[in-house]
């Protein structure tokens, strides 16, 4: 089921942005059927709100003859949750899970440090173990190797930054589902993890972004604290790529998956479901130990935009860090 109307008026390529902006508004519901939304009469009126989400949307323990695999969908990679996101792993690994599907098909990215615990999370690698290493400007990276050489050099993660030791799985092998929406830190966590673990990617190519921003302020030394408070902007400028264990980067194309299976706007499922249809691949893959195959939708639609691009850094990965150090020197 769609909303191909909003208000009484049929959404089009040129009106659906402006019909969405409204504080409130009723959408009316149509079936899809090859191809053909025909409207079914039924109607869902909406009132904008301020909202703080959990990104970490579902948790699930699926069991499939005798295999206990947990489920997870994690939507945005933001560092208030990071206790919430330690929480489900605490509940999968109490369970007794011995694999694992990463849900990030909406998951735009987010916080460089919440990758590293999420990558923590799943493979539990000794904390010696590089999770990635940044490449920034040449002015700013050849002060770092002279000064604080550490800070080009991701690490993986034992605890959280309020100091929780993390649930980890130590995991052999994680299936990940994707789709164009699925950006930066979660390209980053795929990347990070490969020369770890077994990445099984389900789904379609992501985003195609690796690069990171930091937020500067307007304080003495560019960080938040003395910040102006008359200033209520900030500059948020791209400033460094990542590049994971093994020398990889430069993935403009995106990351392209093992089971290619876009997702069918005429049989999308409910999420979590196991008969949903990207959840039902990474299942079959689980158990046959094997490619499937699948049937796929013979219409493609085109993508015009998503909810996620409508939120402030939608697509971003960003460092919490500062470099007052490097810009006060110069």
């Amino acid at each position: 089921m769609i909303f191909n109307q909003i208000d009484g008026i049929q959404l089009t390529r040129d009106n659906f942005s402006v019909l969405l902006g409204q504080d409130s508004y009723t959408i009316g519901l149509a079936d899809l059927n090859a191809g053909v939304a025909t409207s079914n009469g039924m109607t869902i009126t909406l009132d904008k709100t301020s909202l703080t989400e959990n990104p970490v949307f579902r948790t699930a323990i699926i069991d499939q003859g005798s295999q206990k695999i947990g489920y997870l969908m994690y939507n945005s990679f933001t560092s208030n949750f990071d206790e919430q996101l330690n929480d489900a792993f605490g509940t999968l690994q109490s369970a007794g899970v011995t694999h694992l599907v990463l849900d990030l098909r909406y998951n735009g990215g987010g916080s460089v440090n919440t990758s590293i615990i999420l990558g923590s999370l799943i493979a539990g690698q000794p904390t010696t173990d590089v999770f990635s290493t940044e490449e920034w400007n040449p002015d700013v990276q050849e002060f770092f190797e002279n000064n604080q050489p550490d800070r080009l050099t991701n690490f993986f993660k034992t605890t959280t930054n309020a100091g929780t030791a993390l649930n980890t799985l130590g995991l052999s092998k994680v299936h990940v589902i994707t789709t164009g929406s699925s950006a930066s830190a979660s390209e980053l966590v795929i990347a990070a993890l490969e020369p770890y673990v077994d990445v099984i990617q389900v789904g379609d190519d992501t985003a195609g972004k690796f690069q990171a921003s930091i937020t500067l302020y307007d304080s003495s030394d560019f960080g938040r604290s003395g910040a102006n408070p008359a200033h209520r902007y900030a500059l948020q400028p791209l400033v460094l790529k990542s590049i994971n264990s093994a020398g990889f980067t430069d993935y403009f194309n995106g990351l392209a998956p093992d089971i290619a299976l876009r997702e069918d706007f005429e049989n999308l499922g409910i999420l979590g479901d196991i008969n949903e249809p990207l959840l039902a691949a990474c299942l079959q893959d689980i158990m046959a130990n094997g490619r499937p195959s699948f049937n796929k939708s013979s219409i493609q639609y085109d993508e015009l935009s998503g909810s996620m691009e409508l939120k402030p850094f939608s697509q971003e990965m960003w460092k919490e860090t500062e470099l007052g150090d490097y810009l006060i020197s110069q």
